[in-house]
Parts: structure tokens; C-alpha cells; sequence
């Protein structure tokens, strides 16, 4: 064998080696999922702004009908913990899920960098019901959990550091139990107080500032979701199904009704300026996207209940969890006798409703509650019903 021959067959053998590497990457980047980036948000993906709804909800299905995403490392579920309420959070510009746990009653922080979670309290809350977390200028953070069967807790101030390492002793303040729905909204506090079959809403530049809290609306029902925005308030009643249920938003402390429908739900962008709801009539939900100053209303090419849905940061764009089986009772899932089976998360452009834009798929047995997307836009956080898991969806893995 002669050297000539044996030079010219390595030269063939890397030559093979590296065509076969081309391709594996070639194919290995065909299948990666496109990610929405936040300041592109949304790639394109075909043209189907000519589709039925039918054509779009069978279009996702055909595309995803694994029952698994392709790339697990961007969905991926906090499996020790059983969660009841969570929250996102900014605190000294390092991003924090705060977890209420259903289990023990305790708060837990969840670092996005490092993947792991913490026990931030040192008690045990029994029968916890919500909580809420305000970052404060300080680079503190206030917590309040309340439970049924007692007062509101409301924990003061920790700084950023006690998030590392936690405090021995965090002294706890009680509230009235009747109080429920602290929100901060614009440097003030927000929160609802229910007596007697009627809800008082009011106004303070402090949680504690009882004296100088300031009267925005009362009403005989007292059965309300309150959802703030950066400078309006949304009143919804809760939802119940084949009966018109009604919406409000309040700015400069004047009231309005905004929507009225069967089973409604509402869902408000960050800035106030648009509204996602849904209605349901004979167990058939519809969802619709409204501008608050035109007026303007369009039906979306989906069915789902807007608690399903979450809003990008930017006020331009949302995503929502979407099911195969639609026809359901909406009073019967808000009190867990039926379930929805979401298969996908789509996302929308507010310029270009018509548009499905698959996003990820789910595994089986999933039924997406409070959608939230993370401050910078760089996660989607959301919890299964079935389990009480909360996962997370990496957007710009």
C-alpha cells in the first residue's frame, strides 16, 4: 500500500466525518423550536391569516401531536413543591418566583439562574388561601399570607439578602381577616374588604395607613376578582355560567361598566389598555380581545377562558393555553368538577389577531391556570390544576 494511497484515503474519511457533521447539524437545528425573543416577540410562521378558527386549532394540533414538547430543557416543572398560590417578582433587579405552598403553608423563593428554591419563612401557615409579594424601594420586600381560619399575616420588610439567607425570626403583623386583595399599585395600596354581603374597595399610600385610607367604591355584591393595572383598576364578578355577569374599571376613582356577559372573565394588559375576556353560554366558552378607548372588539380564532391567558410586558402581545375539549361549564372548572385539557400555548400579536403562533406543546393530563409572563419577558410561569405544580416555560433558552 502505497503512501500516496494512504494520505488520499484520510483526506476521504475527514472529508466523510465532516459532511456527516453538517448534517446532523443541518437537521438538529430544523427541529429546534423557534423561540419569541423579547424584542422581536413572535417569529413568523407561515401565512394562515386566511384560516377558519377550525382550520387554526387543527393546524396546531396536526403540528403538535406528541404529547410532549420537542426540548423538555425549555419546559420543565418544579416537582417538590405543591403549590397553591405563586408570584413573580423583580427584587433589586434579580428575578424571584415566590411560592406558596399548599402543603406546609410556607413561602419559598425559586431562582431562574440557579434552578433552585428556598424556604424563605420560618413558620408554618395552616389552610393557606393567597398571598402577595410588593418589592419596595429599599430593596426590601413585604409578604402577607392569609389563610382561612385566621387573620391576615402580613410579614415586613426582609431585605434582598434575607432571600439567600433567611432571617431567624421575621416579626408578623395581623390584619382583620375581612381584609383580602392587598395590591400596590402606582406607590399606593390597594385592597377590598368584605361585611355583611358587600365589598368596600379603598386607597392608601401605606398597607397600614387605616386612617388615611381613601374610599374608591362599594357594592352590595361582594363576589369580586380585582385586578390591577399600571393605572386603572378592573372590577369583575365572578364568573357564573348562562347568567350575565358584569366588568368595571375604575381610573381617578370614577367607575365604569365596560363588559357585560354570561360567565365572564377578564384578563387586562399590563397598561390597562386592552382586554382579553371569554364568556361561556351552554358550556361554549368564546374569547375576545377589547380596546378600552375605541371600544373596539374582536372575537380570537380560539376558545379559551382568559385566566388562561397572559400578557406580555411590552402590552403588544399575549399568550394563551389552548384545549381540545372546550365545551365545559365554567362555574364547574373555577370549582374543580371538570377539567379542561389544554394540548398547546399559542401567542398572539395585537397586530395580527388572525395569526396562531405556536409556542410550546404540553404533556398530557394538563389543565393551565394563571398564566403569568415574567417581567423581562423571558419566562412563561403557570401552574397544572390537576396537580398544583407550577411550570415554567424558558422563552429564550
Amino acid at each position: 500500500m502505497t503512501k500516496k494511497f494512504l494520505i488520499n484515503l484520510i483526506l476521504i474519511t475527514l472529508i466523510a466525518i465532516l459532511i456527516a457533521w453538517l448534517v446532523f447539524v443541518f437537521f438538529k437545528n430544523k427541529n429546534t423550536n423557534q423561540l419569541i425573543l423579547p424584542s422581536s416577540f413572535f417569529p413568523i410562521i407561515g401565512n394562515n391569516d386566511d384560516l377558519t378558527t377550525k382550520d387554526n386549532q387543527n393546524q396546531i394540533n396536526k403540528t403538535n401531536n406528541n404529547s410532549v414538547t420537542d426540548d423538555l430543557i425549555q419546559l420543565y416543572p418544579l416537582e417538590d413543591l405543591i403549590v397553591q398560590d405563586f408570584i413573580i417578582k423583580l427584587v433589586n433587579d434579580k428575578l424571584y418566583l415566590f411560592i406558596l405552598s399548599k402543603t406546609n403553608g410556607n413561602v419559598y423563593t425559586y431562582d431562574f439562574l440557579t434552578k433552585t428554591n428556598q424556604r424563605l419563612l420560618n413558620q408554618t401557615i395552616q389552610n393557606p388561601l393567597e398571598f402577595e409579594v410588593f418589592s419596595k424601594s429599599d430593596n426590601s420586600a413585604l409578604i402577607y399570607v392569609k389563610n382561612n381560619k385566621s387573620n391576615l399575616k402580613t410579614y415586613t420588610k426582609f431585605d434582598v439578602l434575607s432571600l439567600i439567607n433567611p432571617p431567624e425570626n421575621i416579626k408578623g403583623l395581623d390584619l382583620p381577616i375581612y381584609i383580602k386583595n392587598i395590591m400596590e399599585i402606582a406607590n399606593a395600596y390597594h385592597w377590598q374588604e368584605d361585611r355583611q354581603d358587600s365589598s368596600w374597595f379603598y386607597v392608601a399610600p401605606d398597607i397600614l395607613s387605616v386612617i388615611d385610607r381613601q374610599l374608591i367604591l362599594n357594592s352590595n355584591y361582594s363576589n369580586w376578582n380585582y385586578l390591577p393595572t399600571k393605572n386603572k383598576v378592573f372590577l369583575n364578578q365572578k364568573p357564573i355560567s348562562n347568567t350575565e355577569t358584569l366588568a368595571y374599571v375604575v381610573q381617578n376613582n370614577n367607575l365604569r361598566k365596560i363588559i357585560s356577559g354570561p360567565g365572564l372573565t377578564i384578563n387586562p394588559s399590563p397598561d390597562g389598555n386592552y382586554i382579553l375576556y371569554s364568556t361561556n353560554f351552554n358550556k361554549t366558552t368564546s374569547t375576545y380581545l377589547k380596546n378600552i378607548s375605541t371600544n373596539q372588539t374582536i372575537k380570537l380564532p380560539i376558545s379559551t377562558v382568559s385566566d388562561k391567558c397572559g400578557w406580555s410586558n411590552y402590552n403588544d402581545s399575549f399568550y394563551c393555553a389552548i384545549s381540545s375539549n372546550n365545551n365545559l361549564d365554567v362555574t364547574d372548572w373555577y370549582q374543580g368538577k371538570d377539567k379542561f385539557t389544554d394540548n398547546n400555548i399559542v401567542g398572539f400579536t395585537i397586530d395580527n389577531l388572525k395569526k396562531i403562533i405556536p409556542i410550546t406543546k404540553l404533556p398530557n393530563n394538563f389543565d393551565v391556570d394563571s398564566l403569568i409572563v415574567s417581567p423581562k419577558d423571558d419566562y412563561l410561569v403557570f401552574k397544572n390544576k390537576n396537580t398544583d405544580q407550577v411550570w415554567i416555560f424558558d422563552l429564550i433558552f
